[in-house]
């Protein structure tokens, strides 16, 4: 369970890429990802937190639940609005946001198939903040 240090976004300026397969190098990226979200009490952390120029993500909805891989996500549409304060876990600034209080997304799966699913509140905003992220950063 290797544990590897989360950076702030400010200081990941790499373009993101897509994923088109998923080889064993991201299967070890996704594992980290987990491993080191759950090691610091995270429920959502994205690859370029970690240094990856990759568009993975993984997120749950509570500290007692499975984390979810999301790949690729794209978020389709947004209902209802919401001003939500993000805390950034490093420097511990507050900041805020406007998002949607519920998204739809579409992402694939670690085996690739595609899936639409609707998310709501904190996993909405944590959804909307890393998608933004990648957009920001795209190739």
């Amino acid at each position: 369970m290797p544990l590897r240090e989360i950076i702030s976004p400010a200081e990941y300026s790499h373009p993101v890429r897509e994923v088109v397969s998923v080889t064993p190098a991201e299967r070890s990226l996704i594992q980290d990802l987990k491993d080191t979200a759950e090691i610091n009490s995270l429920d959502c952390l994205s690859a370029p937190r970690l240094g990856s120029s990759k568009k993975i993500m993984v997120l749950r909805s509570g500290p007692t639940d499975e984390f979810v891989t999301l790949i690729n996500p794209v978020i389709l549409d947004g209902i209802g609005e919401k001003v939500v304060i993000e805390t950034d876990s490093l420097t511990g600034e507050d900041k805020f946001s406007q998002f949607a209080a519920m998204v739809l997304v579409e992402y694939q799966a670690e085996n690739l198939e595609n899936i639409q699913q609707m998310f709501t509140d904190y996993c909405s905003y944590s959804i909307q903040s890393e998608v933004n992220r990648f957009e920001n950063r795209d190739a």
